[in-house]
């Protein structure tokens, strides 16, 4: 019932001792309800609604999020479904809406490149349990379709350790002296001969390369070089260096069945950090002169052969230009200059090779992120026709449906209208997201060539610049279409708060490596507290309201009420002043009427008539007399002491 037909019932039920009540209250009531509307818009701005819509769907989102990050959900994964952004996709679809595709943040497209690549140097780097080989494999071992060639698998001890250089450590550390100093602290003086001192890899080198033989940009030559730097060796007590064995100094806790002294576990410790640092510099350093076509090589058997072969189609060029051999000094020249352009060959090949695999990765999860955006696209629509069934059952007021069949019917063709009147959009767009995250990808994939604090300085910098180009669209770009200045600026810093988010899940990650979390778990837990943490920073944001939008979303609320109050209190003045007019003349009518008889009946003395139009009158005005004729009147009067009149 509209508030027209509220306001006609009235007058029309209203007497006419009661109409000049009615009317003042019709008219307060919309003040009174104008002010509940201002008061109802506060209470749902600070409501529990509020609060659930701002922090705790988001967190319940995050637990989805951890939830879809176990194995058995990796397709979903890595097509970039996840429940955060299936959600807003589906809460904010309408058919009026334009169909868009959003982007995949930052977090989702790191994990999925690099479950792509089968590698993950943060994780091996960091983690402190040994009892971890067949973790190690798993991880490896599963994806062999992007692999660099040139790096082993298998760890083969002979390929990695370079004996020579461990040999002139020790030299080095004792020069011409019996004795010399244990690095770790374990004894006073380490003697020269026999096993007394051994050349100890701080990071065994078996944990060198399976941090390291993942990585695409590098080869067995490199691992082997930064396995063996100086900086990775400690001079120590041969027994102890045989009970450490291939664990981390961190976790050697006993000798001989005796606990380690504290200062010796803390040297060892901090030896250890040191060295980790040094190898993920060396690494670095070995990754970016790969990049830029100056990396290690392996010289093989074959190579060698090919040098031989330039060597003596340079001499003979030579020969046939001067006339005559050349000199011995010309020939280490023509040498040189041959084995140079066989290595520059290969390290261009071993630079085009890991361009290649990064690239060919990169294609493939671009195209999983397109099946993706395309099954959002269809499951958008799907959503809102169950959503709608819930919320306004089968047969919703809007759909007009005769029986519960055609509902169905009309339901399913505005899903098919939708997908056809949109699909060129949606193929248009899904080919634009496609060449963006084949570029981001890409790049992902090559950061993910480093290691360490330089590989998150990078990922820093590379969010930091999509933040900026997001930033720019929203304060200057179509994104900013019809949004105030200070919505544009609460925009950029809620944006920089999500982005912030995915950088937080990274951080969490490897935090929690450090606590020895089951490799299953590891990332199902930080991409929960992840987005925990991005829930809670966007609430605090909500209720700082740097900018005052909240107010100013407020006002618009109000507003928008208001538009739609005043077009319904037009109608209902209308209908007031409309009804006031006709229900007054009617009952203008009648009191004539009834006055008209009244005086006929007096001036006939006609009594019974006059008895009979009082009560007439009695009714018009809406007055209850406990008596409807002159009989019960009489018995009335005859039964009260009193009789009053109002």
């Amino acid at each position: 019932m509209t508030r027209a037909d509220i306001v006609q019932n009235q007058i029309k039920a209203a007497s006419p001792l009661e109409m000049a009540k009615t009317l003042k209250d019709l008219e307060l009531y919309d003040k009174k309800e104008a002010q509940e509307i201002i008061d109802e818009v506060y209470k749902k701005f600070d409501s529990g609604d509020h609060l659930t819509d701002n922090l705790l769907k988001p967190v319940v989102i995050s637990v989805a999020d951890g939830v879809l990050e176990l194995k058995m959900f990796s397709p979903m994964r890595k097509k970039g479904l996840t429940a955060s952004r299936i959600y807003e996709e589906c809460a904010n679809f309408t058919y009026d809406s334009k169909a868009s595709i959003s982007e995949i943040d930052g977090y989702t497209e790191y994990k999925s490149m690099r479950d792509e690549t089968g590698y993950d140097a943060d994780y091996t780097t960091s983690h402190k349990r040994d009892s971890d080989k067949a973790a190690y494999s798993d991880m490896y071992n599963n994806n062999t379709k992007y692999r660099n060639p040139d790096m082993t698998q298998e760890y083969d001890r002979k390929k990695v350790e370079d004996k020579k250089k461990m040999d002139e450590y020790k030299e080095e550390q004792f020069k011409d002296k019996d004795t010399t100093k244990d690095e770790y602290g374990y004894l006073d003086e380490l003697e020269h001969t026999g096993e007394g001192a051994q050349t100890d890899h701080i990071i065994p080198a078996e944990k060198v390369h399976e941090q390291l033989r993942g990585n695409m940009a590098l080869n067995d030559e490199d691992v082997k070089i930064i396995a063996n730097d100086a900086e990775n060796f400690a001079l120590t007590s041969g027994p102890l260096n045989k009970s450490k064995g291939n664990k981390l100094n961190e976790n050697v806790e006993k000798f001989h069945g005796e606990p380690l002294p504290d200062d010796v576990k803390e040297t060892m410790k901090r030896k250890s950090e040191i060295a980790q640092e040094h190898i993920n510099n060396t690494a670095n350093q070995a990754v970016s002169k790969t990049l830029t076509f100056q990396g290690n090589v392996k010289i093989t058997t074959e190579d060698r052969a090919r040098i031989v072969r330039e060597k003596k189609r340079l001499e003979a060029q030579f020969e046939k230009e001067h006339g005559r051999k050349p000199k011995r000094e010309e020939r280490i020249a023509i040498n040189s200059k041959a084995e140079e352009k066989i290595t520059k060959n290969l390290q261009v090949k071993k630079a085009v090779n890991t361009y290649k695999n990064v690239g060919t990765a990169a294609v493939n999860q671009s195209k999983d992120f397109a099946i993706g955006n395309l099954v959002l696209c269809l499951l958008k629509p799907i959503y809102y026709e169950v959503h709608d069934i819930f919320k306004n059952g089968l047969k919703a007021k809007n759909l007009h449906a005769g029986s519960n069949i055609d509902a169905i019917k009309l339901r399913f063709k505005r899903v098919k209208d939708y997908i056809f009147s949109h699909i060129k959009e949606i193929v248009q767009g899904n080919l634009t997201d496609f060449i963006k995250s084949l570029v981001s990808s890409f790049i992902e994939g090559i950061i993910d060539c480093f290691v360490g604090m330089v590989k998150k300085a990078i990922k820093i910098v590379k969010e930091g610049i999509k933040i900026f180009v997001k930033a720019y669209k929203i304060l200057w770009g179509k994104d900013g279409e019809g949004l105030t200045d200070r919505q544009k600026w609460d925009a950029v810093i809620k944006m920089i708060g999500a982005s912030i988010g995915v950088l937080a899940g990274i951080g969490i990650e490897a935090v929690l490596q450090s606590f020895a979390i089951p490799k299953i778990l590891l990332v199902p837990v930080s991409t929960f507290l992840g987005g925990v943490i991005t829930a809670v920073f966007m609430y605090v944001l909500d209720k700082a309201d740097l900018f005052s939008t909240k107010s100013e979303q407020r006002r618009n609320a109000i507003i928008k009420l208001f538009d739609a109050r005043i077009a319904e209190i037009k109608g209902a003045t209308e209908a007031l002043n409309t009804s006031a007019i006709e229900v007054l003349n009617e009952q203008r009518k009648c009191y004539d009427n009834i006055s008209a008889a009244m005086k006929n009946a007096i001036n006939t003395k006609n009594y019974v008539e006059l008895n009979s139009q009082l009560f007439v009158m009695a009714k018009f005005f809406s007055i209850e007399l406990p008596y409807s004729n002159s009989d019960e009147f009489v018995k009335h009067y005859d039964s009260v002491r009193e009789l009053v009149l109002n």
